[in-house]
């Protein structure tokens, strides 16, 4: 899960109140909000690309992947240096310039939009 690897790279916090957050739904949305962006926090920076790749870096380190939307989440597989995140599906939402990828159990992560 993107919270695994991010877990090492920041302090995770609850997601907060609904209140004013947009929930994404649909490939489409998601990659007209958040596609090419970098996606920061607490030195880690992803960049998420239309066509499936995830880039950036955490610490020095590369960070790559792979995304795909099924049904009304962002899947994903990430490698972080030696470790390797296998599959997982989230759900997405955004608010107050931060997107938060919220796994079905567990806490969500959320980087900071530009």
């Amino acid at each position: 899960m993107l919270r695994h690897l991010l877990l090492v790279a920041m302090t995770l916090g609850p997601l907060p109140a609904l209140a004013n957050q947009t929930t994404i739904t649909d490939r489409a949305t998601f990659v007209d909000r958040i596609a090419n962006r970098n996606l920061s926090r607490l030195g880690v920076g992803v960049t998420v690309t239309p066509g499936g790749r995830i880039e950036g870096s955490a610490f020095g380190t590369a960070v790559t992947g792979t995304w795909e939307w099924r049904g009304r989440q962002f899947c994903r597989e990430m490698q972080w240096g030696d470790r390797t995140w296998d599959d997982s599906c989230q759900s997405v939402h955004v608010r107050d310039g931060r997107v938060y990828f919220q796994p079905s159990s567990g806490s969500s992560v959320y980087l900071n939009l530009p």
